[in-house]
């Protein structure tokens, strides 16, 4: 079996509302479908590369436990590392807690938390990546200070 790509996935929500302005508003994803009829208040976001790449559920205040870990959370690559710098102050001047920034050799990351506390990584990966990968990188996770273009 070989997985082409991961194709989308589907998040719990507080508030369908609250989370539109965090993933349509400020990180710019397209509201493709919204559907309260099937299964709920559902909203089918894309990246205009696909039909959709993040569904939202909304279930209220049910949304189960919420941990704080590095292994629970997605990430959204970015293009370049400019666009990186630019995401984390437009995140910072909303308002949106920043969990921290790293270097992690191979990419850099911000973490924040989304209004239902869903930790979203943004990141840029450098053309190496694959290659510092198989070659066993060094995983420092040295924190990043953003400068303010």
């Amino acid at each position: 079996m070989k997985i082409a790509e991961l194709g989308h996935l589907l998040i719990k929500v507080a508030s369908i509302r609250n989370s539109l302005s965090f993933y349509r508003d400020l990180l710019g994803f397209e509201l493709v479908e919204y559907d309260e009829e099937n299964h709920g208040k559902t909203a089918f976001l894309s990246l205009g590369r696909s039909g959709h790449a993040v569904d939202l559920l909304e279930v209220g205040s049910d949304l189960g436990e919420i941990r704080e870990s590095r292994l629970h959370h997605f990430a959204l690559r970015v293009e370049t590392e400019s666009d990186l710098t630019h995401a984390y102050f437009e995140l910072l001047d909303a308002g949106v807690k920043i969990i921290r920034a790293t270097d992690h050799d191979s990419q850099k990351s911000v973490f924040v938390y989304d209004p239902d506390g869903n930790i979203v990584e943004l990141y840029y990966e450098l053309s190496n990546a694959l290659e510092k990968f198989r070659k066993g990188r060094v995983d420092t996770d040295k924190p990043i200070e953003f400068v303010r273009p």
